[in-house]
């Protein structure tokens, strides 16, 4: 008992007492600061290693020292026993270990609090089901399902719903639910899986805790499902998750959540396998899309959400110079119109036709009203907010679209493409130094891979082009030329090329770049967009020339006359009396600078 009474009498059971106060009360504060200053989060581990490492230093300074009123003196010697030694080191061991183990509990209790206050209750990310059979159709079948899942949980009113790409994408593979949660910024994670056996469909569902890592809802059992009822899928799907997160919902939105139609299983199963090539647009995807959409309508003419899906599919064709819009634009609208006729409760039908309103009609009025009737049916919809960001934007209202296009950003946190938009919406706003930055970080976070480096070709154009606004003309020649050794050139890629060197002044081989864009696009079987010769002879100085291309855009609806108004770059054109009246004719005038 010499030990303990040693320990006793030189203090240092009260010694340690306070010394784990005092650190514990500092590493709650110093984590708060760190919190509060969005310091690096590796500082938190750095002062627990230090309180650690410096309580043996302390118990040691006890245990040889004592203080007394004649100050600071050396403790006489005590038992020097080999057994004594042996607890001491034991019991300094132990409880060095023990402190260890408590700060840092308690740092990760912070973090867990922390973490939980950040991310909302009314938040979640639809992961892709899984597949539990090997055929590459039930794999479709199961993404499918939770895209149109996604879908229907977007009516649901102040509900943070990752966007697809990003709940989709191959980078959260193999991650756990808080790891995912942080990247995503959500609470809740729902995971799911399909098996498909003869005309029945099994599904589980799992809701985990992005805080807790831990499952916190899933049904009492399987959900067996005909395959005859394939169109009700996602609708009683969305009813058991809203159940899950118990989260209070309208019966007025409930009923939006859970609407559906009858429709042929065939037809709903190519319409599930046609969502995500629409969503994908890489290569041929867009034009499959348009075959599957229109083989579902062959099956089921009545088909409201095909014929939605169809419209849009045909819009993505025309956007990205697939087909030209004399053979696309008519079948679109008729499309979109059908939509709304059979099921005027569905978003779906009113976001289609407002996009042709919008991206080749130019009848912007009846947009915003289309767009606004999609809102209130789909608040927490992805597709229809990001939609709402470019309108308003477009029209002049920079600051919201600008704020509304950073949430789609946050959104879809894994998207480059959303990125790259906000510094369009900058551009046009003429915020370049800030369009730059926003560039520049898409480019850090774009996978330097053989199946990205198109995507960082034109990201790196979009960047040239922005320093060619701001007058850093080599800036921008070399920003060019890294961007033209990045990727084989395709039509939008030609384009850019063209317009860059026009207004760098080189005018020579601009001309020259001009003639080969048209050229790429001829020998892909695109469509060579007039727009792009506007832009190349308006920042050469020949207006005359450049309003007959703007002309020639206008009257094959290109879509990309949507960004005339706003367009500083053809500040030049806007007194000219032609150009005046083409302006007019589109009834783009209320909305131009």
């Amino acid at each position: 008992m010499s030990l303990f009474r040693d320990l006793q009498n030189r203090h240092v059971f009260k010694v340690a007492g306070i010394y784990i106060a005092v650190a514990w009360g500092a590493t709650e504060i110093l984590l708060t600061i760190i919190d509060r200053l969005r310091l690096p989060e590796y500082l938190g581990t750095v002062i627990v290693i230090l309180f650690v490492v410096a309580f043996p230093v302390a118990m040691f300074l006890a245990w040889v020292f004592d203080i007394t009123p004649d100050g600071v003196q050396r403790t006489p010697g005590t038992s020097k026993s080999v057994f004594s030694i042996s607890l001491a080191t034991v019991f300094l061991v132990a409880s060095t270990a023990g402190l260890y183990y408590f700060l840092d509990w308690r740092a990760q209790q912070d973090q867990v609090e922390q973490t939980a206050l950040v991310l909302p209750l009314r938040s979640i990310a639809i992961l892709p089901f899984e597949s539990a059979d090997a055929d590459a159709s039930s794999a479709a079948l199961a993404i499918g399902i939770a895209d149109e899942l996604l879908t229907r949980l977007g009516a649901i009113p102040d509900l943070k719903l990752t966007g697809r790409a990003s709940s989709f994408s191959t980078a959260l593979h193999g991650l756990d639910a808080k790891t995912i949660g942080q990247k995503l910024g959500v609470r809740n994670i729902l995971q799911g899986s399909l098996r498909s056996t003869g005309k029945k469909l099994r599904i589980n569902l799992s809701l985990v805790d992005a805080v807790s890592g831990y499952q916190v809802w899933a049904p009492a059992e399987p959900i067996d499902i005909d395959r005859e009822d394939l169109y009700r899928v996602s609708a009683d799907l969305a009813a058991q998750v809203v159940e899950g997160m118990d989260i209070n919902v309208g019966s007025d939105t409930m009923t939006r959540v859970t609407h559906a139609r009858r429709a042929d299983p065939a037809a709903y199963d190519l319409y599930l396998l046609g969502m995500p090539k629409l969503r994908d647009m890489v290569g041929d995807n867009t034009m499959l899309a348009v075959r599957y959409f229109e083989e579902a309508l062959g099956i089921e003419p009545d088909f409201a959400k095909a014929h939605a899906a169809l419209s849009n599919a045909l819009q993505a064709a025309t956007l990205f110079q697939f087909i030209p819009p004399d053979e696309a634009l008519a079948k679109a609208r008729e499309a979109a119109k059908q939509a709304i006729a059979l099921d005027p409760e569905l978003p779906d039908g009113y976001a289609a036709l407002g996009g042709l309103d919008w991206n080749f009609y130019w009848n912007w009025g009846p947009v915003v009203e289309a767009n606004n009737h999609a809102l209130a049916l789909a608040p927490s919809n992805f597709d229809v907010l990001a939609s709402y960001g470019f309108v308003m934007a477009l029209t002049g209202h920079f600051d919201t679209g600008i704020e509304r296009m950073r949430q789609v950003a946050e959104l879809d946190p894994l998207t480059v493409d959303h990125q790259v938009q906000v510094g369009w919406v900058l551009q046009w706003a003429g915020r370049y130094e800030e369009a730059l930055d926003q560039y520049n970080y898409a480019m850090s976070v774009i996978p330097d891979d053989d199946k990205h480096q198109l995507m960082r070709s034109t990201t790196n154009m979009h960047i040239a082009l922005t320093l060619a606004s701001l007058g850093r003309s080599e800036e921008a020649q070399a920003a060019c030329e890294r961007s033209m050794q990045m990727a084989e050139r395709d039509v939008l890629m030609a384009s850019g090329t063209a317009i860059l060197h026009a207004r760098l002044g080189m005018r020579e081989r601009a001309l020259q770049l001009f003639e080969e864009y048209e050229a790429i696009a001829d020998a892909s079987g695109g469509y060579a967009d007039p727009i792009t010769g506007l832009y190349v002879y308006a920042a050469l100085g020949d207006y005359e020339r450049a309003i007959d291309y703007a002309e020639q855009a206008v009257d094959d609806r290109s879509s990309s006359v949507v960004f005339i108004p706003q367009d500083r770059d053809l500040d030049p054109l806007r007194d000219n009396p032609r150009f005046v009246a083409l302006m007019e004719r589109t009834g783009l005038t209320p909305w131009a600078r």
